[in-house]
């Protein structure tokens, strides 16, 4: 990541059971002023988290996140922001910046932690532009298109492994835009895995 990296303002737009691994769930997260997602793998523990807020359910006894979020309002610190600032081999990258004692401090943090704390409080959610170049997926619907048939999250890294650039890049736009996120980004990370050292 540069210095002079671009941050993009993101926010939360949809939480997903992944399927067929279902002790898993897929969080989209979505540029402000744009149409790029990007898509984090979190446990059931973690969606169980973000859900609570998202649906403005409450819950007998606080999560671990409402914790942390407790324990900042009693040392009178704040949550600034959360930045997805890398991307490498599947996994997301991120700190937090936190207001405390007059200063700023920033802390490396997993991505699906920030982002339930962020939500929480309402701080804003940041990626660099390099971590958008490198993992986002572009939801891009042609008036033209037909409705795709036999599109399934089950498709294994087997299948994808034989297919061309182009098909898995036509995959990964029919997987978005039927929202089935699970394939897409294991789609997103065959794609990856095939670019040259010097191009991730």
């Amino acid at each position: 990541m540069k210095s002079a990296d671009k941050k993009t303002q993101l926010e939360l737009i949809g939480l997903y059971k992944s399927y067929p691994k279902k002790e898993s769930c897929a969080v989209i997260l979505k540029e402000i002023e744009g149409e790029r997602k990007l898509i984090l793998s979190v446990s059931l523990y973690e969606a169980e988290s973000i859900l609570v807020i998202m649906e403005d359910l409450h819950l007998d006894r606080p999560l671990m996140h409402d914790l942390f979020v407790d324990f900042l309002k009693i040392s009178n610190s704040k949550l600034m922001e959360v930045t997805l600032n890398d991307f490498s081999r599947g996994i997301f990258q991120s700190y937090m910046v936190v207001h405390t004692n007059g200063e700023d401090v920033q802390l490396t943090a997993r991505s699906c932690d920030a982002v339930a704390l962020a939500i929480r409080i309402g701080s804003p959610i940041f990626a660099y532009e390099s971590v958008l170049q490198k993992a986002s997926v572009l939801e891009t619907v042609d008036a033209d298109d037909e409705p795709a048939e036999g599109i399934s999250s089950s498709t294994g890294e087997k299948e994808l492994s034989h297919l061309r650039d182009e098909e898995l890049k036509e995959m990964l736009r029919i997987a978005v835009d039927e929202e089935v996120y699970e394939l897409a980004s294991r789609i997103r990370n065959e794609l990856l895995s095939r670019l040259k050292p010097e191009d991730k």
